[in-house]
């Protein structure tokens, strides 16, 4: 595994995994923290859920979600199922990449998947039907500081690849960045 050291100025950094082949198929370790590329990134932060999202349909969009204050969490995001378009958005005022859009393609054939530090947004958009996506969180769910921001928010102008085909109600209704 190694980190992709193209753009680390917000912190969210792609991790890339290098898949070992033969007869039998393929094996990637989806995550050891002693191994220097997640010690580089998650430090020494508890995972206090793994999570499961499955997506029926090719443009659901998810997002663009976080915790706010005490609350905000770290992820590694990884798609085991088919692709995503992947999204961050840096929150962080003092931080050199504050409003930044960072955009990954997150693929399960790749084995590719991104690290997301606190203080970010995070959404994504289905490129294929039945896409399934694991998150790590560093954090406990805390639903009062949980809330997020419009996924067509025109001060983030963010290039979805699809006109979305699912996004549920609580996600239409999210606020804009303006406004928080």
């Amino acid at each position: 595994m190694k980190l992709d050291q193209r753009a680390r100025l917000n912190g969210a950094v792609e991790i890339l995994s290098v898949p070992f082949e033969d007869n039998r198929g393929k094996f990637v370790n989806l995550l050891n923290l002693e191994q220097n590329v997640y010690h580089q990134t998650w430090g020494d932060r508890p995972i206090r859920q793994i999570n499961l999202s499955s997506n029926i349909n090719k443009g659901t969009l998810r997002g663009l979600h976080f915790q706010r204050d005490q609350f905000s969490e770290a992820k590694i995001v990884r798609c085991l199922k088919g692709r995503i378009f992947d999204i961050t958005v840096d929150l962080r005022a003092d931080s050199q990449g504050y409003l930044e859009v960072r955009q990954f393609i997150l693929d399960a054939v790749e084995g590719n998947s991104v690290f997301i530090p606190e203080g970010h947004a995070h959404g994504f958009q289905t490129l294929e039907d039945h896409c399934e996506v694991l998150y790590l969180h560093s954090k406990d769910r805390n639903i009062e500081a949980e809330t997020g921001i419009r996924w067509d928010d025109p001060d983030l102008a963010i290039p979805w690849p699809l006109e979305p085909t699912v996004i549920s109600a609580r996600d239409s209704n999210l606020p804009c960045l303006a406004s928080l």
